[in-house]
């Protein structure tokens, strides 16, 4: 029997593009075409480069550890337990 519950490679990878990239890419491309014009296009394409950054960032954060605790986690080594305090909760608030 093939054990339930657990995500697979591709739905974690799914979930962390959502993660990054939210709702707004549905949203924002028409908003800053009618304000911008056609200079829209190499926002996005920079505002990609700079997401493909950060999640290459987190990858490399996440290979330096074996416990789970994303952005808390990485706070709490390189800042301290009130940084990392900050950081949770911050990022609590940012997901509900």
């Amino acid at each position: 029997m093939k054990e339930t519950g657990k995500f697979g490679f591709w739905s974690i990878v799914l979930l962390g593009i959502n993660g990054i990239v939210g709702t707004g890419i549905f949203l924002l491309p028409n908003k800053a075409y009618s304000i911008i014009g056609s200079a829209s296009l190499g926002v996005l394409l920079f505002d990609a480069v700079i997401a493909g950054c950060i999640a290459l960032c987190f990858a490399e954060a996440a290979s330096l550890f074996t416990r789970n605790g994303g952005p808390y986690l990485y706070a709490k080594h390189a800042l301290g337990d009130f940084w990392a305090f900050e950081v949770g909760v911050l990022k609590w608030i940012v997901t509900v």
